[in-house]
């Protein structure tokens, strides 16, 4: 079968968890048979260049990129308050000479799958629509999910008015274009469920995302005393959370553990976390080559996030990498984790303090849970448990 695959975003290097999630999409669909290309947007934010591309993927796959200059700019996205048609945020990524050569690459092979990776790329489904290709969204996430969470953790009225107002038009988009796709592959059942009761009856298959264990070795002697987290640090939910964790959280387990060290790392950091440099026992790392090698650096992991949909990847690296989990119940939404088994939840201050407190005084516990979550990881994510799952759902199609 002929695949064009469509992506906000270079697949490859797989940086965040939504090129992760493309990568290993992709990189299935071109192993079991499948003739493979690849369409993605060279943004400000997100550059590659497809010649720097490893061989071992290259070989397999076609890829194919334009730049689009997606930049907020201010006055748009105030006007597009009182638009119609598709929201600003999603309207960025969209260019007509963009659009031209996609259509000209789909027109010259011919593709029997066109597969749209995020709501994002969806603004160019009208111009494909009349292709014979079917057409599947893989949805990372319940996009309007994501924004009116948001909304709802702002102080700020305009602020919380701006984003509760673009949560109701991404929802009113996203229910509308779910309905002109052949075929959907959300990546948790919460989202599937979601899609059902917007009235999509067309076909559906959940299909996690999938760990390279091979890749994830646990680290069986992690440094005591070493706090972590690892995200994009552009992204509002992680921005919003790691805000919060600093000046809820910390500064009373820096008091009660002064040799706890907390370590940040991850790409683009907003302006705002800038002060973070200059916190006590506060190391600021920035964008990491490694990941795994910055897993391996610390003991427990924390998510403190409180906007968000789909699964967090970065949740089912750091089990496989062997770090014991903190997060919120919004954070580890879409796993089919035990609290207190695969991981520690926690919803607010005093219990996000007691689970951090818990863990660094009990290495016995974290060894526990860590055992536990690799064996989930092994269990629901591996790579070559997922493969069959996309293997008989595109032959469906």
């Amino acid at each position: 079968m002929k695949v064009l695959v469509l992506t906000n975003k270079p697949p490859y290097p797989p940086m965040d968890g939504g090129s992760l999630a493309t990568l290993q999409m992709i990189t299935t669909l071109a192993n079991t048979g499948n003739d493979v290309s690849v369409f993605y947007l060279n943004t400000f934010k997100h550059q590659y260049d497809p010649a720097d591309i490893p061989g071992e993927i290259a070989v397999q796959i076609a890829f194919h990129n334009a730049f689009v200059d997606t930049r907020i700019k201010i006055l748009p996205a105030l006007f597009s308050l009182f638009s119609l048609g598709e929201p600003y945020t999603l309207r960025r990524f969209y260019s007509q000479p963009i659009s031209n050569q996609i259509l000209l690459l789909a027109k010259k092979r011919d593709y029997d799958l066109i597969q749209f990776e995020g709501l994002a790329m969806t603004v160019y489904l009208n111009d494909l629509s009349f292709l014979s290709a079917k057409k599947v969204l893989r949805a990372h996430n319940v996009e309007s999910v994501i924004w009116n969470r948001l909304q709802m953790i702002q102080r700020s009225p305009f602020r919380r008015f701006y984003l509760k107002h673009l949560a109701k038009r991404i929802k009113v988009y996203e229910k509308k274009m779910i309905q002109r796709f052949d075929a959907l592959m959300p990546v948790s059942p919460i989202d599937a469920a979601q899609f059902s009761s917007w009235g999509f009856h067309g076909k559906v298959q959940v299909v996690p995302v999938g760990i390279d264990l091979e890749k994830y070795t646990a680290n069986t002697e992690p440094p005591e005393n070493v706090l972590i987290f690892l995200g994009a640090l552009d992204w509002l939910p992680n921005i919003n959370g790691l805000q919060w964790f600093v000046k809820e959280i910390w500064p009373e387990i820096h008091r009660t553990f002064p040799d706890v060290v907390f370590r940040i790392a991850g790409r683009n950091p907003d302006p705002g976390l800038q002060y973070l440099k200059k916190r006590s026992n506060i190391a600021f790392v920035g964008e990491v080559k490694d990941k795994i090698k910055f897993l391996h650096s610390g003991r427990i992991f924390i998510v403190p996030l409180f906007a968000g949909s789909g699964v967090r990847i970065k949740i089912l690296e750091a089990m496989a990498a062997g770090c014991a989990i903190i997060s919120t119940t919004t954070g580890a939404e879409g796993l089919p984790i035990e609290d207190g088994k695969h991981l520690l939840l926690a919803d607010n201050r005093r219990e996000f303090i007691n689970k951090v407190k818990s863990l660094l005084s009990d290495d016995k516990r974290i060894r526990k849970i860590t055992e536990n979550a690799l064996l989930l990881v092994r269990d629901h994510f591996d790579n070559r448990k997922i493969t069959p799952l996309i293997k008989k759902f595109i032959a469906q199609l």
